[in-house]
């Protein structure tokens, strides 16, 4: 667990891939911190599914550090366990997830240009 500080860090110094695993409903403001490299919604997806897309997104390099963030800090472990689980030996979650980065007023930036994941992955 990183706290959201160090999280932004590591993405704006290239040393982590920031994911973000919230819910649609969760993303109503379309805010993401800077660096969000994409926007996997954790439930929609199978284990097998989100892996496969995570791994996409660090071309296949499952060794590279990857930082997790939800809005509370619970579906994050959740994805980190199947993150684990599919041979990633570096995955950090954010402590307390979005809520806490707003509520410490660190930088966001407009997230309605993230795209939308694809929920068809194999």
């Amino acid at each position: 667990m990183v706290s959201p500080e160090r999280a932004l860090a590591l993405a704006v110094a290239g040393e982590a891939v920031l994911v973000d695993v919230r819910l649609p409903q969760e993303r109503v403001d379309r805010r993401e911190p800077p660096h969000t490299a994409a926007w996997f919604p954790f439930d929609r997806y199978t284990p097998r599914q989100f892996s496969t897309a995570v791994s996409e997104t660090v071309d296949g390099q499952r060794s590279r550090p990857v930082v997790l963030i939800c809005e509370v800090g619970v579906r994050s472990g959740w994805a980190a366990h199947a993150l684990t689980e599919a041979g990633f030996t570096d995955v950090m979650t954010v402590d307390r997830g979005y809520a806490l980065w707003r509520d410490q007023a660190l930088a966001l930036v407009d997230g309605r240009d993230m795209p939308t994941p694809d929920l068809s992955l194999d």
